[in-house]
This record gives C-alpha cells, sequence and structure tokens, in this order.
C-alpha cells in the first residue's frame, strides 16, 4: 500500500515524497516508484530526520498501515493546519494518541479501508495510467506461482518476503 501511494503520489507531481521502512528491498522499490528521499528507520529516525530538513512540518504525512506508535510520530511533524493520513487498520483495537505532540491545529483522517464504490471508482484511473505506461502493475509483483504452491504464496507474504504474490491457475 506505501508503495502504492509514493507511485500515485509521484504520478500526480506531488512531492516531495519522502518514504521511510525498514526492508532494504522496500526502500529501493519505493525509490524506483518516485520517491524523492528514503529512510531507513533501522539507522535514520524519521523524526529527527524530517525536523531538521523541514523545521516548519510536513503538509501531510501518511501512515499506510495505521500503527499507533507511527501516528504518535507523525504528530511530530506535521505542520500547523496540516494533515496525517492513516489507512489500514490497526493492528489493536484500542489506540493511545499523544495529542499534545501536535500543532495547535492539524487533521486526522482514517480510511481503514474504502467502500466498493470507492474502490471500482478508482479503476478506470488506473487502468488509464497503466495503459499510459506511467504505472507499471507488475513492478508490485514479485513471485508468480502455481495454485499447487498457493500455501508457499501465502508464507511468503506473512514473513513479508514477497510485495506481491500472484497465483497463476493456468500454470
Amino acid at each position: 500500500v506505501g508503495l502504492s501511494f509514493v507511485r500515485f503520489c509521484k504520478i500526480l507531481g506531488l512531492g516531495p515524497i519522502i518514504s521511510c521502512d525498514m526492508e532494504k528491498s522496500r526502500l529501493d522499490l519505493s525509490r524506483e516508484m518516485g520517491a524523492d528521499e528514503c529512510l531507513d528507520a533501522r539507522s535514520t529516525k524519521p523524526e529527527v530526520w524530517a525536523k531538521e530538513r523541514f523545521p516548519e512540518g510536513l503538509d501531510f504525512v501518511v501512515d499506510a498501515v495505521g500503527v499507533t506508535d507511527l501516528l504518535n510520530q507523525a504528530m511530530n511533524i506535521v505542520k500547523f493546519n496540516g494533515s496525517i493520513c492513516a489507512y489500514g487498520i490497526s493492528p489493536r483495537s484500542q489506540m493511545n494518541l499523544i495529542w499534545e505532540n501536535g500543532p495547535y491545529n492539524w487533521k486526522l483522517h482514517f480510511l481503514q479501508w474504502p467502500t466498493f464504490q470507492e474502490e471500482s471508482a478508482t479503476h478506470s484511473q488506473i487502468l488509464n495510467w497503466i495503459q499510459l505506461g506511467v504505472l507499471d502493475a507488475g513492478r508490485f509483483v514479485t513471485h508468480t506461482l502455481p495454485l499447487h504452491r498457493l500455501q508457499e504464496g501465502l508464507a511468503l507474504l506473512r514473513e513479508r518476503k514477497a510485495l506481491k504474490a500472484v497465483i497463476d491457475l493456468k500454470a
């Protein structure tokens, strides 16, 4: 999801796009997708890095998975009247957000999952980008497996060894 956001933002001309992850392969792919800066969160503290380069804060901070710790970090780097956007479902049913870390005014947007109508409304735009060659859907697929290796594909996803695994029903 985060890599999709990076690519879509780049296509739309937004920036600078700063991507954070703890896996080098995902950071490399993020750069290929259009990220202007890629931070390895194991060796760089994103909050410190952002405050040094953007002392007034960032307009938008996106958490692609809905994790409380990331949202709390985002409050430290979003600018006055900026937006924190959380996509996805938190692994916990409750969040302990530290409101005082944010600026005086800021917005928090949650989109846990789009409705079927919202999601289907994006398909024509996505297909158009694919047809124009600005979006390579195959770049998101790291493994193609026959149906009898379905469990292996699921294990690769669980272990974060695959970005997207496609099951080829004809193989």
